[in-house]
């Protein structure tokens, strides 16, 4: 005779939104704000307080009303189907951005300033009524000329957790209700050989998370979209993804030190990652080109001591490429 014995599992994985060791997938690390614009003229013509700056580079998304409906609970959201996304059929609308509690939708905003809107069991929150679940779709199609560019799609703020799938597909997810989720969607909607075509994307946002035990604060506890969306586009080959600017000034401020990183990504930065001689080719190959860098010394002072010229700056070309007009634009 023999005794089988088998181990059963004390209890089911906890859901992302419970789980304090998971707080994105495939997310794209925090960066200074980018966008993408089509010459050098755009870029200054910006105002600072333009939210969204138009161009063939950027597809906003909002604001605009998407199909919306409300779970009273997680057990009840519903789920993706296929690549149509929810089954969205019978669903409401909703402007975006905008929380569902304000737009008096569910429960009413709750303030509070010392204490959290549930019990405190971290990293639990409420599986019940207290814990919404909001399901929006809305459907886009980006421009032919995007095909063969590395696509972003970006939701500006979401409160407290999201899951985002395009055409049924899951492109990540993301807790942090004051930053940005972006995700690569490139292999999604713009990989070369693809055609442009409409595409639908889904968002899911739950209204608690363990993140919430750190987002708690004096101040109103609002869910759902709440910032803008929209995706850009950037050159495949080579592109600017981010920046960090710097100044070391002495003690005398009779000069200073200005330092500017910036991070590359591309195909060709994928190929210095295991060939660097291949990677150098490529990019000798590609008709981009270093234009120019700008050499002190420089100096900072009271305007009357500033009055006499400045020593020449020197422009240094990369050594191995002569200065032609860029056949495309790092951007």
């Amino acid at each position: 005779n023999f005794t089988y014995l088998t181990r059963m599992p004390t209890s089911k994985p906890r859901e992302r939104w419970a789980d304090e060791a998971c707080f994105e997938v495939n997310r794209e690390r925090m960066h200074v704000p980018l966008r993408a614009y089509e010459s050098r003229a755009a870029v200054l013509g910006r105002r600072l307080c333009d939210e969204l700056p138009a161009g063939p580079w950027l597809l906003a998304l909002t604001p605009a009303r998407w199909s919306f409906s409300l779970a009273s609970k997680p057990a009840d959201a519903p789920s993706v189907s296929g690549p149509g996304g929810f089954e969205a059929a019978g669903w409401g609308d909703l402007q975006v951005p905008c929380s569902w509690e304000v737009a008096g939708v569910g429960s009413k905003p709750v303030y509070l300033n010392e204490r959290y809107p549930f019990k405190l069991d971290p990293p639990r929150v409420p599986t019940d009524e207290r814990n919404e679940v909001g399901s929006y779709q809305v459907s886009f199609t980006l421009p032919a000329r995007w095909i063969g560019r590395r696509s972003y799609l970006v939701l500006d703020g979401l409160g407290s957790a999201a899951t985002v799938w395009i055409d049924g597909a899951e492109v990540g997810y993301s807790q942090d209700s004051r930053l940005p989720a972006e995700f690569e969607v490139t292999k999604l909607v713009s990989a070369e050989g693809m055609s442009a075509s409409e595409h639908i994307l889904s968002v899911q946002v739950v209204r608690y998370s363990d993140g919430s035990y750190l987002e708690d604060q004096d101040q109103w506890w609002l869910s759902g979209i709440q910032r803008h969306c929209f995706l850009y586009s950037k050159p495949a080959r080579l592109a600017i993804r981010d920046f960090a600017v710097s100044t070391t000034v002495p003690p005398s401020g009779a000069t200073a030190d200005f330092s500017l990183d910036v991070a590359l990504a591309g195909s060709i930065v994928d190929a210095a990652a295991t060939d660097t001689a291949a990677a150098a080719k490529a990019f000798s190959e590609s008709g981009l080109a270093v234009r120019a860098s700008l050499h002190g010394p420089f100096r900072l002072g009271r305007q009357q001591d500033l009055e006499a010229p400045l020593p020449a700056c020197s422009e240094a070309w990369a050594a191995t490429l002569a200065p032609p007009t860029l056949a495309e634009d790092v951007d």
